[in-house]
């Protein structure tokens, strides 16, 4: 009987996985201290950023599989052509910004995967 609850017992846990670790995004920009902001939508022109992640340097953990891909839960993509986005937008103080835009799973088409950093320069033209 201890042989085969030994057995079982071994089972069980060989076949748990552990957890994939979480991705988190640096954002850095030259100048430091612009703001970032990011949003989800159904396409590109639709994931309005509003939600605020921070001044530069920050970091964000994004929603995401256990992959490292972006994952836009609730998100309807139209075709594989106009799949759902999530889109950075950081903001200098000067009233400049500068967007990144990443597309979600939609129609068999692979999510992009989640950066390990952003870099918005805003010293270029």
């Amino acid at each position: 009987m201890k042989i085969i609850l030994a057995l079982l017992l071994s089972i069980v846990l060989t076949g748990c996985r552990t957890p994939s670790p979480r991705v988190s995004v640096k954002f850095e920009s030259e100048p430091s201290g612009v703001r970032v902001f990011y949003g989800t939508g159904f396409n590109e022109s639709n994931a309005v950023p509003k939600n605020f992640v921070g001044a530069t340097p920050c970091a964000f953990q994004p929603p995401q599989d256990r992959h490292g891909r972006f994952l836009l839960d609730g998100l309807f993509g139209y075709s594989k052509f106009v799949p759902p986005a999530i889109v950075f937008e950081a903001r200098h103080t000067n009233g400049i910004s500068r967007r990144v835009v990443y597309r979600g799973e939609a129609f068999k088409r692979d999510a992009d995967k989640i950066p390990t950093g952003v870099f918005f320069d805003f010293t270029a033209p």
